[in-house]
């Protein structure tokens, strides 16, 4: 009875270190970086720097407005392509494709 209860005991210790060690560590946490909010372009200057992305194929990271009341402003990096209809596809490095039409870019540069 006693060895069953130590290898119990064995197990659960190493069980819980696991544990501590795969969902406590610093290490395997993702940093999150705080959004710097940048001030608002002017919007002749999101066209004309928008329009020169399409043209070079820049490289871009692009501020986001949120889309409702509750949401966050969010940093993309990636080209821009036109699409039909004024609006504008964005490809991130991850190929993730975001249509967007110009009202939505908060701030844009080039990276």
């Amino acid at each position: 009875m006693q060895n069953y209860q130590s290898a119990i005991k064995l197990v659960s210790n190493q069980l819980k270190q696991r544990f501590d060690q795969l969902l406590l560590s610093e290490t395997t946490r993702p940093r999150i970086q705080p959004v710097v909010i940048k001030r608002q372009m002017p919007r002749f200057q999101i066209d004309l720097f928008t329009r020169r992305s399409l043209e070079s194929h820049f490289l871009v990271k692009l501020q986001l407005m949120p889309t409702s009341d509750m949401g966050q402003v969010t940093n993309v990096i990636g080209h821009l392509s036109l699409f039909k209809d004024s609006k504008i596809l964005l490809t991130t490095l991850d190929n993730v494709t975001y249509l967007i039409t110009p009202s939505l870019i908060r701030y844009i540069e080039k990276r």
